[in-house]
């Protein structure tokens, strides 16, 4: 999956997708062009066109989706 797969997509759908991942993306302090950022892009948009339409649920489930690599180059922010 990848950002192609949104031009399918409402406008509520992927905004749902964006504010969810965004605000995951911040409080794990991933760098959204990272490895893993696009990894979780992926889950979000997988559990959005699974039917989750909560960005708390998305939010809460990508943090269950895939466990943080903490070695990967890139994986997080600088803080």
């Amino acid at each position: 999956m990848s950002l192609f797969d949104l031009l399918s997509y409402t406008d509520e759908e992927i905004e749902l997708v964006t504010s969810a991942l965004n605000r995951w993306l911040q409080a794990n302090h991933v760098d959204p062009n990272s490895e893993r950022g696009r990894v979780e892009l992926n889950n979000a948009i997988m559990l959005v066109s699974s039917g989750v339409t909560s960005p708390d649920d998305i939010v809460t489930a990508l943090g269950e989706v895939s466990e943080p690599d903490e070695g990967a180059p890139g994986a997080r922010l600088a803080t």
